[in-house]
């Protein structure tokens, strides 16, 4: 998304395999050596700029807290929590346990179309086989100077949306203690704006297909149309 994060996983009914889970790769050396080439850091015009990766300069809004999905492709409950100490998360897992169910949640319960998934035609193709209503949450980190609308949704944002094996849904902005604010899909599109989270953007999520077509292409300009989105003019 807007910013990378680290993951750990709890899992309540669906244990994908017993091998999803969080791991970072990066290890304590690698980061203090990252750390010390940012500080030591410098422009040509001799105007030096101290920059001290800590806790305080993470992004504090608009990133990842934590997604629960139920009844969604092969995932009965399922609840990842991404750490905001951490800038970088893995999901590991065997093949068809479900790591790309859990990034197409993320999609859709953001206002993606099936489509942008590539996991099918409509949306209620991605409801559980025999179950009438999937359900993604996904918690949205909302502090700081660049909050979106702080005194209604607080430090963190809940977006719901709920799909039905019969067509529709339905869409629930709630704040922190998970009281109602909107229903309007409209809403949610000014909060990804605010946040710039383009969900349909394959820099932002690049789904296995558009991956597969883009190393396939060897076109310089093919490969340039994967990535290009057009900007609206007013």
């Amino acid at each position: 998304m807007s910013a990378t994060m680290s993951v750990q996983s709890s899992q309540n009914e669906n244990d994908i395999d017993g091998t999803t889970g969080s791991r970072n790769h990066v290890d304590e050396p690698s980061r203090k050596r990252r750390k010390g080439s940012y500080a030591n850091s410098s422009c040509n015009n001799n105007n030096s700029y101290d920059i001290q990766m800590s806790q305080e300069h993470c992004a504090s809004c608009g990133i990842l807290e934590w997604v629960t999905i139920e009844n969604f492709m092969c995932h009965d409950h399922l609840k990842f929590s991404f750490p905001s100490a951490s800038n970088i998360n893995f999901v590991q897992g065997r093949n068809g346990s479900g790591k790309s169910a859990l990034l197409s949640a993320v999609v859709v319960g953001l206002g993606g179309s099936s489509r942008t998934t590539n996991r099918g035609n409509s949306l209620k193709e991605l409801v559980k086989y025999g179950k009438h209503t999937a359900t993604i949450k996904i918690g949205i980190k909302n502090t700081g100077r660049d909050a979106f609308r702080y005194d209604l949704y607080g430090d963190t944002i809940i977006v719901e949306r709920k799909i039905k094996s019969s067509g529709g849904g339905e869409y629930k902005l709630k704040s922190k203690n998970g009281a109602l604010i909107s229903t309007k899909k409209d809403d949610i599109h000014k909060m990804l704006d605010h946040f710039n989270l383009q969900v349909d953007n394959p820099i932002t999520v690049l789904n296995q297909d558009c991956s597969r077509a883009f190393l396939n292409s060897t076109v310089s300009f093919e490969c340039s149309k994967e990535f290009f989105v057009p900007f609206p003019f007013a």
